[in-house]
């Protein structure tokens, strides 16, 4: 270990133990993750939302602080940092690609249709009750209801990625289920 790197080993410990200055010095140096994923953002390939980003950002910073603990002091602070922003940006790109290839399977989204009128004992009806409430009301308020996805979101002060993921996985379900397939909880 380098005196460099002792260094950067010190600043973890004094701002795990809770001194108040350690703490923004190391704040002051986790500020490369944003660059570090900004980077990432600008070299191109999958591409993430700028909330998505954000809030990426926010997700590694928790992580490293989390595990700031487990920090041996073999490398410089922000190559340790880099590595957790490695990770979490291509688990991130992933996710985006997995749901975006659900998006295109589900172009031909069922339209929307007054409850009221249907048959409640259809096979539609049938299998939204085998739904997780939470996806059923997704469901329903978007096809039954009208509303779109971002109302949805902020009727729910949910983040609108986590809804559209949890939507169309119940859609998934839903055509699962009409198709003689077990809806998987």
């Amino acid at each position: 270990m380098t005196a460099a790197f002792e260094l950067d080993l010190e600043l973890a410990r004094r701002a795990l133990a809770g001194d108040e200055p350690a703490r923004e010095a190391l704040a002051d140096r986790l500020r490369c993750i944003g660059r570090i994923l900004g980077g990432r953002q600008a070299r191109g390939g999958r591409r993430l939302g700028a909330d998505a980003l954000e809030d990426l950002t926010q997700d590694v910073a928790a992580t490293v602080w989390r595990k700031l603990s487990d920090y041996s002091g073999n490398a410089p602070l922000e190559g340790w940092v880099a590595a957790f922003c490695h990770n979490a940006w291509r688990n991130a790109a992933r996710s985006q690609f997995r749901v975006t290839n659900k998006e295109q399977e589900l172009v031909e989204e069922p339209a929307a249709c007054d409850a009221s009128g249907g048959d409640l004992d259809g096979p539609v009806h049938r299998c939204m009750e085998r739904l997780d409430e939470e996806d059923a009301g997704l469901v329903r308020q978007k096809h039954f209801d009208g509303f779109t996805l971002d109302e949805i979101a902020r009727r729910a002060q949910r983040n609108l990625n986590a809804i559209k993921a949890r939507y169309y996985r119940a859609l998934l379900q839903l055509r699962q289920c009409l198709g003689g397939t077990t809806v998987v909880a």
